[in-house]
């Protein structure tokens, strides 16, 4: 986990330095990392963003980046629809269109070049609902084949109840991912991992139990190990009423 640590600081340097492969690993580890419980804004909220720009201006062909930028433009369309945000627009319908189509440019891109790419055909699928404020099926999505850890921290408070999710599939970038949440919170209290093993849950582990209020030694941490083929970066993921996408995901309902 502190090799991610500092794998993470080096690529900011390298990143700001100019270089596209930086960029574009640092835009991925930050779609990984929870955003801060004060955000407000598009840039603290999807801070990936920018990096993510940047590495495409100088990499247009990068498929994998790409994907990731255009489901976190969907991750923003479905915030401007469960909350009352609209991001910088002048108007929430202003919002879902800009995002939609240029999130509609990126994975037909992506899929001019390889029209078997499971991300960007998830991810349209994804886009698709999300634009019309729906949910798509886990068969639309075809996750059935894909393995991944699930973590949701159970938020919510007063009027809106809020639902933090992360999902991914590396064992370390999970640990470095829930130190996260507790150094935000305080507390693992509320939060859950979960395994999926080809589509389908196999094991629940309540994080809670490793003390609420004392930091864990992640390293000593079980993750229990991902069998088959792990989720690609950037597919979208369906568990019971909500969407998720690769890496994290906070859902509001008013």
């Amino acid at each position: 986990m502190a090799d991610i640590e500092q794998r993470f600081v080096a690529l900011r340097a390298e990143a700001e330095s100019g270089d596209a492969g930086s960029a574009a690993e640092l835009g991925r580890l930050l779609c990984v990392r929870p955003a801060l419980s004060d955000a407000d804004d598009v840039e603290d909220l999807w801070p990936s963003e920018r990096w993510l720009r940047a590495a495409l201006r100088e990499r247009p062909g990068d498929s994998v980046t790409a994907n990731l930028l255009a489901s976190r433009l969907v991750q923003q369309i479905d915030a401007i629809h469960e909350t009352d945000l609209t991001l910088g627009e002048e108007s929430a319908e202003d919002g879902v269109e800009r995002r939609r189509s240029e999130a509609l440019a990126l994975y037909n891109q992506v899929l001019d070049v390889d029209i078997a790419d499971p991300a960007a055909s998830a991810g349209l699928a994804a886009l698709r609902a999300a634009a019309s404020d729906e949910e798509p099926s886990a068969d639309e999505l075809r996750q059935s084949r894909y393995s991944w850890y699930l973590v949701e921290v159970d938020t919510g408070s007063g009027a809106v109840s809020y639902v933090e999710q992360l999902v991914v599939t590396d064992p370390d970038e999970l640990r470095w991912a829930c130190d996260r949440f507790f150094h935000t919170y305080g507390s693992l209290a509320g939060t859950t991992l979960m395994t999926f093993q080809a589509g389908e849950e196999d094991e629940r582990i309540e994080l809670s139990e490793l003390g609420q209020d004392a930091q864990p030694h992640w390293d000593t941490v079980r993750i229990p190990p991902l069998r088959g083929e792990p989720l690609p970066v950037a597919h979208p993921i369906r568990v019971g009423r909500m969407v998720s996408h690769y890496g994290y995901t906070v859902h509001a309902y008013l």
